[in-house]
């Protein structure tokens, strides 16, 4: 009998402890965070970060999340900054309500740059690789008021010779300098 309790109460302890997701590393997320726009001639393109996670079967991964605006002549052209809300992306249902994901997410903090994040853009018109978006851009951490601000479209559809997803561009632009707004 008392094996039977025993064998019962490992089986207990170990179903607990992988039923546990693993939280990914990151580090200076934080920095990220907020307004931060680039202007050029009559162009103002805005993008908002807040924190968040990403939540998979057996991983969570912190990140930031967020919108980005476009304006030309002061008449708004791409308007998708309902980042207020927005806390988590569920990837067991694809509940994702906002258009950048970033993260410097690793295995180990010793592999992690804070100083940059590689991030996930859903480019709400030309809809990259039918609507679910694309990897390949990143975000570098200049100062605490500056970031550059990358895409990457051959990166983020991986070209190779099979022509499945070709380049279609981006409605934002694609290496900026941006200042965080106070």
């Amino acid at each position: 009998m008392k094996n039977v309790v025993l064998i019962l109460l490992l089986l207990f302890i170990s179903s607990i402890t992988f039923a546990q997701k693993e939280i990914t590393p990151t580090k200076n997320l934080d920095a990220y965070v907020g307004t931060w726009v680039y202007a050029s001639n009559d162009s103002i393109f805005k993008i908002t970060l807040k924190r968040g996670i990403m939540e998979g079967p057996d991983v969570i991964i912190n990140s930031i999340m967020g919108g980005y605006s476009l304006s030309v002549k002061g008449v708004p052209v791409e308007d998708y900054m309902e980042v207020d809300t927005i806390t988590s992306w569920d990837l067991n249902n694809d509940t994702r309500k906002f258009h950048i994901f970033g993260t410097n997410a690793a295995t180990n903090l010793n592999y992690i740059d804070p100083n940059e994040i590689g991030t996930w853009f859903f480019d709400a018109r030309k809809k990259h690789i039918n609507g679910k978006g694309i990897q390949g851009g990143r975000i570098l951490l200049l100062a605490p008021d500056t970031i550059r601000w990358m895409l990457n479209e051959k990166r983020g559809l991986g070209i190779d010779d099979t022509g499945e997803f070709m380049p279609i561009g981006f409605s934002v632009p694609e290496d900026v300098i941006m200042i965080k707004e106070k």
